[in-house]
């Protein structure tokens, strides 16, 4: 969902990328957490691949159909010229900030 080109260090890009992927996503449900991993600062992206989960978004839902009714829509859709794969994610993995 994210290029390698977009500058995600960069505090004004993440916070509007946040604001916008949070708008997005809270039309499937009741949103409860929204984490897009950022590269380490000061980097200039060159550290992303050290970075767990640099380059996606993961989102949690209060309910699992609104989970379900999220990735069934936005999977295969494009966003930013990027094609999105919603997909999900092990709950205690997430749980314990491990994005990788």
């Amino acid at each position: 969902m994210i290029s390698p080109v977009d500058p995600l260090e960069d505090d004004e890009f993440y916070r509007d990328f946040l604001e916008n992927v949070t708008e997005d996503a809270s039309k499937f449900g009741d949103l409860v957490k929204v984490v897009i991993p950022r590269p380490c600062p000061g980097s200039g992206g060159r550290a992303a691949s050290v970075v767990a989960g640099v380059g996606k978004v993961f989102l949690e839902y209060a309910h699992i159909d609104d989970a379900a009714w999220c990735r069934r829509r936005m999977d295969g859709l494009r966003y930013g010229g990027k094609e999105i794969h919603a997909e999900f994610f092990p709950q205690s993995k997430f749980a314990a900030g491990d994005y990788e």
